[in-house]
């Protein structure tokens, strides 16, 4: 299973970096994969299926796009109220491990 994050850097170059969980553990495949459905998860009829914040219709990506555009968190929550503070840090905590993760595995 991969995940693939795409990010947009200040002069507009997109990047996309594959999270591949392949190589890990069963038991931290199941911990990150229940963790990620508690704070994002996927509706064909929300957006068509585009991952969005629990509750919310706010792309996960877009908390991504907003430090890569040289934003803080706080302008992120400010602007969709809707993410609760601890949804955010749990999203970027959990994109943190699977980097992580991903580059102790290979």
């Amino acid at each position: 299973m991969c995940v693939t994050i795409e990010l947009e850097d200040l002069n507009g170059e997109h990047t996309a970096t594959v999270l591949r969980f392949d190589s890990w553990p069963e038991p931290f495949k199941r911990c990150v994969m229940q963790s990620v459905s508690s704070v994002v998860h996927s509706d064909p009829d929300i957006l068509s299926g585009i991952p969005v914040f629990v509750g919310t219709r706010v792309p996960a990506k877009t908390l991504i796009d907003y430090p890569a555009g040289g934003h803080p968190l706080g302008d992120f929550l400010e602007d969709f109220p809707s993410v609760s503070q601890e949804q955010a840090i749990a999203m970027l905590q959990l994109v943190a491990q699977t980097v992580v993760a991903d580059a102790c595995a290979a």
